[in-house]
């Protein structure tokens, strides 16, 4: 009886160890495979939604439906205020450093994206709440779907449309989704989108999913492969 009890708690062992070396060996590659996300703002953000005409799945459809597909750097921004805080946007100026799709000649486009950093307290209809309940009253991120706009110093890959406006120049294609940022340094591919968002928003964030955590090589080989 002893015997038994004894080989019954070694087995028990055994397995529990098992376990614990499986889950964390999932534990691991999972968490490779989805990076947890950087923050790119200090200020409280504020999600706000929207329909997409398309959800884009492949980087050969965001290719396919960009005029311009380029490595930028932003050089700086400028918050336009609207009458809500979800109308405000940033247009930001950015240097070309590689392109490949559109005007090898340039050097400077400005982007306009819907959402940026806005003081609440100075907006007319303030109807976008942080918490559900409160209205929030100061500085605050406006962010579509969770994804913060590109910031001043930082580089990324994008895919745009052309507004046929010198003054707005481009859009992001998909409005959030041609867009994901790399650091300078390592060339790592960054998650700016926290992962529960992106889990829940299915093809919405698909360049983040399939890249991020990766080197920035591996996207720029998929763009090349649909020249």
């Amino acid at each position: 009886m002893k015997l038994t009890t004894k080989w019954s708690i070694a087995g028990m062992f055994l397995v529990v160890g098992a376990a614990a070396y499986l889950f964390v060996g999932l534990t691991s590659r999972n968490s490779s495979a989805v990076p947890v996300a950087i923050d790119e703002t200090t200020d409280p953000a504020v999600v706000t939604h929207a329909s997409y005409e398309k959800l884009y799945s492949s980087v050969v459809e965001l290719y396919q439906n960009s005029d311009l597909v380029a490595e930028v750097k932003v050089q700086d921004q400028e918050t336009i205020l609207g009458d809500t805080a979800a109308s405000v946007q940033t247009l930001s100026h950015v240097l070309v450093k590689q392109v490949y799709k559109g005007d090898v000649n340039l050097k400077t486009v400005p982007i306009t994206e819907s959402g940026g950093i806005s003081d609440f307290s100075k907006l007319k209809g303030n109807e976008v709440r942080s918490s559900g309940h409160e209205k929030p009253a100061g500085i605050e991120e406006v962010t579509r779907e969770g994804s913060p706009v590109i910031k001043p110093g930082y580089s990324y890959i994008v895919f745009l449309k052309d507004t046929k406006d010198p003054k707005w120049g481009f859009t992001i294609t998909g409005s959030v989704q041609g867009k994901i940022r790399f650091d300078e340094g390592t060339g790592q591919i960054l998650a700016t989108v926290q992962n529960e968002i992106r889990n829940e928003t299915g093809d919405l964030f698909f360049l983040q999913n399939e890249f991020a955590g990766k080197d920035k090589n591996s996207l720029v080989d998929e763009i090349k492969k649909t020249k």
